[in-house]
């Protein structure tokens, strides 16, 4: 906290983590609003819009709860967190990033986070609900990649099910086949990313053979 010429500065610092799986850091937002809305200030619509927010958004809860969907079922997950947020001139406006289990629909889930939104003051934009992307692990190509990953690294690895907008999500029956190595923290979309050349040189050999494998049927 630093007081410079009559007013006050609060910086919060948070840890960053992948949309996908922010329970591996610190919303430095929820935190900072969970401050602000316990400081004495003078009742107005902004303090008692700040407050909604944190019954919204609580800090440290990653699955909706405060919207009143946290969903879960057997084959996915699911995340939602308050990620950007803008107060000036008395004006409120943020974003949060949702990323639904696989029974999410506009019934229980889009339509009952815009009631909780208007009943505490807020107006969204109207952003669809994009469907779940899943593909059975039973599929041929599943089982393929399965198959011809145990081949090149000797290997058994279970599929795995995530939050991640990946570059398959609106092909049908697509999946993303990644490579990289479940013991090595690469930092993914954080600080100091790397990724191992011989991890790479190794995800070649998956991918040709997976290519002769799908391809030579």
């Amino acid at each position: 906290v630093k007081a410079e010429n009559g007013s006050v500065k609060i910086h919060a610092d948070g840890v960053s983590a992948h949309a996908a799986s922010p329970m591996d850091g610190n919303n430095a937002l929820t935190a900072l609003l969970v401050l602000l809305s316990s400081l004495p200030l003078a009742e107005s619509k902004t303090k008692t819009l700040l407050g909604n927010l944190v019954k919204l958004f609580p800090h440290g809860d990653y699955c909706g709860g405060g919207l009143g969907v946290n969903l879960e079922d057997e084959i996915s997950g699911k995340t939602l967190t308050l990620d950007l947020f803008k107060l000036e001139d008395g004006k409120m406006s943020g974003t949060f990033d949702c990323r639904a289990c696989n029974s999410a629909t506009e019934e229980n889930t889009k339509n009952v986070v815009e009631a909780k939104l208007s009943a505490a003051g807020f107006v969204t934009d109207g952003s669809p609900l994009n469907p779940p992307h899943y593909v059975p692990k039973d599929s041929e190509l599943v089982k393929t990649l399965l198959e011809t990953y145990t081949d090149v690294t000797g290997e058994v690895r279970e599929p795995l099910a995530i939050g991640g907008g990946t570059y398959v999500h609106h092909i049908e029956n697509g999946v993303a086949c990644g490579c990289a190595d479940p013991s090595v923290d690469n930092h993914m979309h954080g600080p100091d990313e790397f990724v191992i050349i011989d991890q790479l040189v190794m995800s070649s050999e998956i991918f040709a053979l997976a290519i002769v494998k799908l391809c030579g049927k």
